[in-house]
């Protein structure tokens, strides 16, 4: 086994030798090899490179004896359908094994890579393609990738739901009108949370729709619309959600979730999840979501900010055709 400098594959001097995350990184592109060898260098992560396929298993066993978690980084320098099959070999094998694909192409090919199991897409820098400095670009990558290492686990306890992911991107894919995507996106989000709520985001305040857990066990199914409204508050994870155009996972105390509670009853954790759909650069929707009376754990957040953006982008679709069929008429 030989690591891109021609050396065996190492773990970087100054990693922690305690159980935790490994990274492999799987690449021929030295470049990034070295940027993300640094940044799990800067946070004490062990680290193999191998641009080999062969050296992977060996490297896995290794770091599944040690009962740590491995972590597989594969750097796309051929065809998906190459990666298809390694990503479900190693999956298949390695029940506990995280897989990270990095990119540079479209989103049906991370779309793909989500379906085949992999734990998030990661872009990558392209010199060809980056509207800023390759420089910049590379800095921005290198703190963007120790940030997702920080904020995630790894651990096998963190399931993620596959079967229900491919589900939900079946039901996005064949969606006629907009409120079939925003409960294809409900029920997806149900399989991870034990309460969730769909809420159309008019103006100042958010109108609840369907629901599940809410107010009976998720098993009953979803609500009819609930139809109550929650103010909109200027500091709210809501408004967050809606200003920053992407989903949000974290503790919240706000007035706009205190209302909330008073229609649904707080969580036993201040942890929640907020989800946008976006249309033409606004959001029209959210879905929230909290663990109820359960302890909070681990989410695929990454995998659900993938749906809530193909939703985002089916959403768009099914308003130009009709627009278009309206001017048919």
């Amino acid at each position: 086994m030989v690591d891109l400098c021609g050396n065996a594959p190492k773990k970087d001097a100054g990693s922690p030798r305690i159980p935790g995350p490994v990274v492999i990184i799987y690449s021929c592109d030295r470049l990034i090899t070295n940027l993300l060898s640094a940044a799990c260098k800067a946070d004490e992560l062990a680290v193999f490179t191998t641009d080999n396929e062969t050296d992977l298993d060996p490297i896995i066993d290794q770091t599944l004896a040690k009962k740590a978690s491995p972590v597989l980084i594969i750097d796309s320098f051929g065809t998906d359908e190459k990666y298809s099959r390694l990503i479900n070999t190693k999956l298949s094998a390695y029940k506990t094994l995280s897989v990270i694909k990095l990119v540079s192409g479209d989103i049906d090919s991370s779309l793909a890579a989500l379906k085949d199991g992999v734990r998030t897409i990661f872009p990558k820098p392209d010199i060809n393609k980056s509207k800023v400095g390759f420089a910049e670009g590379s800095i921005s990558f290198t703190e963007s990738f120790r940030s997702y290492m920080q904020k995630n686990s790894f651990s096998h306890d963190a399931d993620i739901p596959l079967d229900a992911f491919n589900r939900c991107i079946h039901e996005l894919g064949i969606a006629q009108e907009i409120p079939d995507l925003s409960f294809a996106l409900l029920k997806f989000i149900s399989e991870i949370f034990e309460r969730s709520i769909t809420f159309i985001v008019t103006n100042g305040e958010l109108i609840a729709e369907r629901g599940i857990g809410i107010r009976s066990d998720k098993s009953t199914g979803a609500t009819a619309p609930l139809r109550f409204k929650v103010s909109l508050a200027p500091l709210s994870v809501f408004q967050k959600a809606i200003d920053d155009l992407k989903i949000s996972f974290e503790h919240g105390e706000d007035e706009a979730l205190r209302s909330l509670y008073k229609e649904i009853g707080p969580p036993a954790e201040t942890r929640v999840l907020v989800v946008p759909i976006v249309s033409f650069g606004r959001v029209i929707a959210l879905t929230y979501a909290d663990f109820g009376a359960k302890a909070a754990t681990p989410a695929p957040t990454d995998m659900i900010a993938s749906l809530s953006k193909h939703a985002s982008l089916i959403f768009d679709n099914i308003l130009m055709r009709k627009k278009l069929e309206k001017q048919a008429q």
